[in-house]
């Protein structure tokens, strides 16, 4: 799909409606009659990769990072269309805005999906363990995926990950929070048992993993708890 520059020219377009709401984040415009198999034609964007940008002060730091995460609940609680592939070369910087370049990797996600892992999210920022298994029980029910776990385990490993969400100051550049994860994640590979891996929240890991690369790179450092007060009940 990534090769599909049809499949891409629409994802592009469906992804602009999207981001129409999300301050501080701009999509180029598409010219869908100079777009065909072998082309995309859309705006020209004089701006700068992520991948190269230097020389910002912390508030401008701080503010893209925040525009970065917002667009990352933008897309699971108010669409069903992920930008899995949060590579810096995939944005540019624009007179304090974020500007998204690249669809190729753009999936469109059923409901159902997108619900359940919204309830994952929701479930981990609240504290409220017992909804979060019962959510997870719900998503292992309809997978192929056999899942045998120790529930402490489990439970110590998701909240920790899942600490920024409650943080009012997190800094994304001094955080050692992958170091304190390795432990309890290898104990979860060597007890844990899973048939079949739920293949469809593969990819959405990979935005997650992706975005709090870029978010470590940029140094950023905001109230990550208010922006998920936005989009979390």
């Amino acid at each position: 799909e990534e090769m599909d520059y049809e499949h891409e020219a629409r994802k592009h377009a469906e992804y602009e409606k999207l981001m129409k709401d999300v301050p501080g984040c701009y999509v180029p415009k598409l010219y869908p009659e100079y777009c065909s198999e072998v082309v995309i034609v859309s705006e020209y964007i004089d701006g700068v990769p992520l991948s190269t940008l230097k020389g910002l002060t912390q508030v401008e730091r701080n503010k893209l990072g925040k525009t970065l995460f917002q667009l990352y609940l933008h897309e699971i609680f108010r669409g069903h269309l992920i930008q899995t592939d949060a590579h810096p070369g995939n944005y540019l910087y624009r007179n304090g805005e974020v500007v998204l370049i690249d669809f190729g990797a753009c999936i469109t996600y059923p409901e159902e999906t997108l619900r359940n892992y919204r309830s994952l999210i929701a479930e981990l920022h609240h504290g409220r363990r017992e909804n979060f298994f019962s959510a997870l029980d719900e998503i292992s029910s309809k997978s192929s995926a056999g899942l045998v776990f120790d529930q402490d385990l489990l439970w110590s490993y998701c909240e920790l990950a899942a600490s920024p969400l409650k943080s009012k100051d997190f800094d994304w550049g001094t955080t050692r929070l992958p170091d304190e994860l390795y432990p309890l994640a290898l104990e979860l590979v060597t007890t844990s048992q899973i048939d079949t891996p739920p293949h469809d929240f593969i990819f959405l890991d990979r935005k997650v993993l992706g975005l709090f690369s870029l978010l470590k790179s940029l140094r950023a450092r905001f109230d990550v708890s208010s922006v998920c007060a936005i989009y979390i009940d």
